[in-house]
């Protein structure tokens, strides 16, 4: 049986030797990250750039003009939005990707956009938010590249969270949650980072960190969202504790139209996967 330590230190396919990208996401929550430094950063990988670019002038941003530089992005779209994309399309590797890939990353950036608008709502910072629920699952995305029949398999066999956290622990004697902290942590993520990846499969998250509950609330409104529009069924009925419904603001009878706003959401993700 692999450690987490062995799936870590064989991992591939993941950016851990973009210093630019892992620095970006290190400060994520550091307003005064120099704009000038940023813009130099990733106009000196070309790869990184053409990748932005490419999603900046994506359908999703609806631009009327072409954008042509990471500085012009900055101006465009905002320091913000540029920082998310850097981060997004370094992750983003769908070229030649198995469906299963492609549907893991599809999800994973519902969510991050998901934790994004919670964040905005409940006025607290949304780029941290926005990576939190990106990078939530990045374990997955490990035991994937370790062994993608078995993990295709796993995942195909145990749709829920919790289920699958539970198969993960009979199978290898961790889970998905642990082995994505520790990387975070290797990777020195900031701590809200590290919790998110930790607890998202808990109401537990509450106790931790307001970040940490607002990826946990983002995965299960994803997952409710996955559930509808999966089935005929039309019930809306959620397992996000009502103390929390509470906290994110939402009454019962407006929970519909968040199902709809995440409708929109995931358009816009499958323009950005599709271009």
């Amino acid at each position: 049986m692999s450690t987490m330590d062995t799936y870590i230190s064989e991992q591939n396919g993941l950016p851990s030797s973009e210093h630019v990208i892992m620095e970006l996401i290190r400060k994520i929550d550091d307003t005064e990250v120099a704009l000038d430094t940023l813009v130099h950063q990733i106009g000196n990988d070309t790869v990184l750039s053409a990748r932005l670019l490419k999603l900046a002038n994506s359908s999703f941003f609806g631009m009327s003009s072409k954008i042509g530089s990471i500085q012009s992005a900055v101006l465009v779209l905002g320091l913000a939005n540029v920082k998310k994309l850097a981060i997004s399309v370094s992750f983003l590797n769908t070229k030649g990707a198995s469906p299963i890939l492609i549907d893991f990353w599809r999800r994973n950036l519902l969510i991050a956009y998901c934790a994004d608008w919670l964040a905005h709502k409940t006025g607290h910072p949304q780029d941290i938010c926005f990576v939190g629920g990106l990078l939530h699952d990045i374990g997955m995305l490990l035991l994937y590249s370790k062994d993608p029949e078995s993990f295709s398999q796993l995942v195909h066999d145990q749709q829920c969270g919790m289920e699958l956290i539970i198969k993960e622990k009979e199978i290898l004697g961790f889970d998905h949650t642990e082995l994505g902290a520790m990387l975070a942590k290797q990777w020195h993520f900031p701590e809200d980072i590290i919790q998110s990846i930790r607890c998202h499969h808990t109401s537990q998250a509450a106790t931790i960190s307001h970040i940490a509950l607002i990826v946990y609330c983002a995965d299960e409104l994803v997952n409710l969202y996955k559930s509808i529009t999966a089935s005929e069924n039309t019930e809306i009925n959620t397992s996000i504790p009502a103390d929390l419904i509470q906290y994110l603001g939402l009454a019962p009878e407006q929970l519909s139209d968040w199902i709809i706003e995440l409708e929109k959401m995931a358009n816009g993700v499958d323009s950005i996967l599709l271009e």
